[in-house]
């Protein structure tokens, strides 16, 4: 519901695109999180059926096997915390301290603008602090293609520019 109202205020907006890109990453994420959790239930529930707490062998069930229990949840639990913590290289290449400047503009940051990483998240996604500014930027990192390590971005040299001299001839046409 948040992510359709997202898609709908982006509209008529510069960069619309990328937070199209945004969304469905978002979108794509809570979908694999929803299928754990699912995994999870079901995985629970059978070995609940198997154990026979919903029939009438529930009080048969030893002090013993409910911490067996107990103790495998614990570390599908820690399984999970840890597949959540790890962040793929391809999603973080920037860490914090790291200097970076912007290849396109990037929402309301212009392109050239340098600033500094203050914060990776598990997600990969980063937050810059941009130069002249006070409050940190989220980047997701679907939009690390419009990033640069500070010092990457080609310097514009200055433009060439043509002498000319002025003729007899040309002074006469002024």
């Amino acid at each position: 519901e948040a992510l359709t109202s997202i898609e709908g205020i982006a509209v008529g907006r510069a960069d619309r695109q990328r937070i199209e890109k945004d969304v469905q990453a978002r979108r794509k994420q809570i979908a694999l999180l929803e299928s754990k959790h699912e995994g999870t239930e079901k995985l629970a529930l059978q070995r609940a059926l198997q154990q026979g707490v919903f029939g009438r062998e529930a009080e048969a069930v030893e002090d013993q096997d409910l911490e067996a229990l107990e103790e495998e949840l614990k570390q599908l639990e820690e399984e999970e915390a840890h597949l959540d913590a790890e962040v793929p290289k391809d999603l973080a290449p920037f860490a914090a301290g790291d200097r970076i400047v912007t290849l396109e503009n990037l929402g309301d940051i212009s392109a050239g603008h340098e600033g500094s990483v203050v914060e990776v998240d598990k997600d990969g996604d980063i937050k810059v602090l941009f130069d002249g500014q006070t409050e940190a930027q989220l980047i997701f990192h679907v939009d690390f293609d419009t990033l640069a390590p500070a010092g990457a971005m080609p310097t514009p040299s200055a433009p060439s520019v043509e002498k000319k001299y002025l003729t007899h001839e040309g002074a006469c046409d002024l």
